[in-house]
């Protein structure tokens, strides 16, 4: 063999060890951004439960549907982290917040919960019934909003053990119907 042959050789097994650890890099960015299981207390089995039921209650009312964002999923985690029952007073992301007293319980009945405010909601006079809460559904269903992540706590102590939060980009809940 000679030197022209191995330096060949060696350019060729080097390409192939940079492609392959591209190939890696590649992946683990596409985890990270698609679905980030690991950046937040929900399975991925979860954030797809809780992205299709959003989706179905936005196209109930011809939206299109949100995708999942890893940043709004690792601010809801943080948030859900210091396990008190509390919205952000000064935030630039819309937030839905729900606890359950199961810590074991799915995060998806806590969505669920949310969209039973459809039925007090008005849309066209863009206002919610007297006495009762909206918010959570207009959130979930505003018009300009695109993006939702949501963290959980299921170590949280006091009654409520396990706690939902949803964060949503743009923000929601103005003056004005959701939708």
């Amino acid at each position: 063999m000679n030197i022209k042959t191995i330096t060949k050789q060696f350019i060729f097994a080097s390409l192939i060890m940079l492609l392959l650890v591209f190939i890696a890099d590649a992946q683990e960015i596409k985890k990270t951004e698609n679905n980030c299981p690991d950046a937040n207390g929900l399975t991925e089995a979860e954030i797809s439960e809780l992205l299709e039921t959003h989706k179905k209650a936005r196209a109930d009312v011809n939206l299109p549907p949100l995708t999942w964002s890893c940043k709004l999923a690792n601010l809801a985690q943080v948030w859900a982290n210091r396990g008190v029952f509390e919205h952000h007073t000064d935030f630039e992301f819309g937030e839905n917040i729900a606890g359950t007293e199961a810590a074991d319980a799915s995060p998806i009945v806590n969505v669920q919960n949310w969209l039973l405010e459809k039925s007090f909601w008005d849309n066209a006079g863009a206002k919610c019934q007297t006495g009762k809460v909206c918010y959570h559904y207009t959130q979930i269903v505003w018009k300009d909003t695109t993006e939702i992540g949501c963290g959980i706590n299921r170590k949280s102590t006091g009654k409520t053990k396990a706690l939902l939060v949803c964060n949503y980009d743009p923000p929601g809940n103005f003056p004005g119907p959701a939708y």
